[in-house]
């Protein structure tokens, strides 16, 4: 960081800012979610929007086995 620094003539702690992670870790009690409870959100997300997919398919299989009878 310093040698991008100095070839740059940006201050070190500039270059620090443009790097540092968008979210800091806090804890609960200040109000802000930490990375733990980020990630566990997510993977409920996707397991819901897994299962809303497997749903529809099997709903699109029946869809298409009622058009293909005609």
């Amino acid at each position: 960081m310093t040698a991008v620094a100095k070839k740059n003539n940006i201050p070190v702690g500039t270059i620090a800012t443009w790097i540092k992670p968008k979210y800091k870790k806090k804890s609960k009690s200040e109000g802000i979610v930490t990375d733990h409870d980020a990630i566990k959100k997510l993977k409920s997300q996707l397991a819901d929007a897994e299962l809303e997919n497997k749903i529809l398919k099997e709903l699109l299989k029946k869809t298409y086995q009622i058009w293909d009878t005609d």
